[in-house]
């Protein structure tokens, strides 16, 4: 997947597209391709199952998101069909969405399953995107067979006709008047696993420190999947679970390094108040931890930003922070 992230970073220098990419798929599409969010100006690509499929379907998929990144960024090179249907979303189920500035407001409209999955399939910048993604990859892979059916299946056999969809964004306008818009998404972290160089050692350090910063140890689990070489400890918290994860038997041997690409740089939990930042440092020093920078203000970061840096006993950094994060961040 480095080569699909490459033509990404290049296509959007080449674009000057100031968008994220991301393989870690929003909820509810998890079964997807890839999707562009506008909202959060991310092209979510679903590496885990692009991985199985050939080059040119990989790409794509790629350039498919791309060009609905492009349409949203420069909709006055677009046609007007093309244009006007980029604020409407149409389900199989006939669940309809407006976009109304960042925000999205739903209805449903009635009708088969078959009709609606015509309608999705035919939305003008879907059919912009599958032909504008299927001539890229064509130069690169050069024309076949399975590219043409690939191009193909994307595309309803008897697409409904432009009227029929200004009909359609007439009638999702109406019933869409004056409805309580979709919130935007508030990132929320889960979860986080880190794979660590032995397990048994790093559970013996989280069992000290986790409860420290309110977890309870009653709630961690173990489970192993031996098919994948995989073992893990996992810590729950209602606000954040935490789990340890041995390496594969072919790195077991690796040091971490939080610089190389991909890796952890690290962990950072915020606390009430510098009070608290100065208490437990006193307690992670006692663990022990190996102890980076002592609890200091951080003024280049925020004027308040008050914290010390420590390392686990498998090299991973972590920080605990007090700061007023609403102050500088209220969205």
């Amino acid at each position: 997947m480095h080569k699909l992230k490459q033509i990404f970073d290049k296509y959007c220098r080449e674009k000057r597209l100031d968008i994220s990419f991301s393989s870690d798929m929003p909820a509810g599409y998890e079964k997807a391709n890839g999707m562009y969010d506008v909202t959060l100006s991310t092209l979510f690509l679903n590496t885990e199952l692009l991985a199985e499929m050939p080059e040119y379907e990989q790409l794509f998929y790629l350039f498919h998101e791309l060009r609905h990144a492009e349409q949203y960024a420069r909709p006055e090179q677009l046609g007007e069909a093309v244009r006007r249907s980029m604020s409407y979303a149409i389900m199989y189920d006939g669940e309809c969405f407006r976009r109304a500035e960042r925000e999205w407001k739903g209805c449903r409209l009635e009708g088969t399953e078959e009709y609606f999955k015509s309608l999705y399939f035919g939305q003008p910048y879907e059919r912009d995107a599958n032909a504008f993604a299927y001539g890229r990859v064509r130069e690169l892979c050069g024309d076949s067979a399975e590219l043409r059916e690939l191009a193909a299946f994307w595309l309803p056999e008897s697409p409904p006709a432009e009227e029929e969809y200004m009909r359609i964004y007439d009638e999702i306008d109406r019933r869409t008047a004056g409805a309580k818009a979709k919130p935007a998404p508030t990132p929320t972290l889960d979860h986080i696993h880190i794979t660590v160089s032995n397990l048994a050692r790093a559970e013996r350090f989280y069992d000290r420190l986790l409860p420290l910063l309110g977890y309870d140890i009653a709630l961690k689990e173990h489970d192993s999947v031996p098919e994948h070489e995989y073992e893990i400890v996992e810590y729950h918290h209602r606000a954040l679970s935490i789990g340890l994860v041995s390496p594969r038997s072919a790195y077991s041997g690796d040091a971490p390094c939080r610089r190389r690409p991909g890796a952890l740089h690290h962990i950072a939990f915020r606390v009430c108040a510098p009070s608290e930042v100065d208490r437990l440092f006193k307690l992670v020093r006692e663990l022990p931890a190996i102890i980076v920078r002592e609890p200091q203000l951080y003024p280049e970061y925020c004027s308040d930003y008050y914290a010390f840096f420590f390392k686990d006993s498998e090299g991973t950094e972590l920080e605990i922070v007090s700061l007023e994060r609403e102050r500088y961040f209220p969205v």
